[in-house]
């Protein structure tokens, strides 16, 4: 397994790909990214590819956006199978772990663990303090 920070906007298209499959649950459908969301992801991501040359910019000019977007993905089988993504919030020393997941057929191995420690030493060097990470309500595996 390779693992390897995310860079945008390379990873837009192959993240769009694994996303929906990635938050699939057939034991609780009720956690499941539906199909409705499914196109809102992908519209998402498209508007994201279409505007990254502006956020790159923004980036640039404006501290509080210098950390949006980071995180690592793991990589199997010439493919993204795992993902971590965060953020700092605005200019603070807190940071928000927006994402975190693994395709089924890759899960129970690691590799959500992998990517997230990768994803919180990345934040510890730029200074986290706090951090913050939602789970689903009885997702025991996470």
């Amino acid at each position: 397994m390779e693992l390897r920070p995310l860079e945008w906007p390379r990873d837009l298209n192959p993240l769009g790909e694994m996303l929906y499959d990635t938050f699939q649950y057939p034991e609780n459908p009720a956690w499941s990214v539906q199909t409705d969301e499914k196109e809102q992801i992908s519209h998402m991501l498209r508007s994201f590819r279409r505007i990254w040359p502006l956020m790159r910019v923004a980036q640039i000019l404006a501290p509080s956006l210098r950390d949006m977007f980071r995180g690592y993905v793991a990589i199997e089988d010439g493919k993204i199978v795992g993902v971590t993504i965060i953020q700092r919030h605005g200019t603070t020393n807190a940071w928000v772990v927006g994402t975190v997941g693994a395709l089924p057929g890759y899960r129970r191995r690691g590799m959500a663990r992998s990517v997230l420690e990768k994803s919180l030493a990345l934040m510890r060097e730029h200074g986290a303090e706090k951090t913050w990470l939602g789970v689903i309500n009885g997702n025991s595996p996470a």
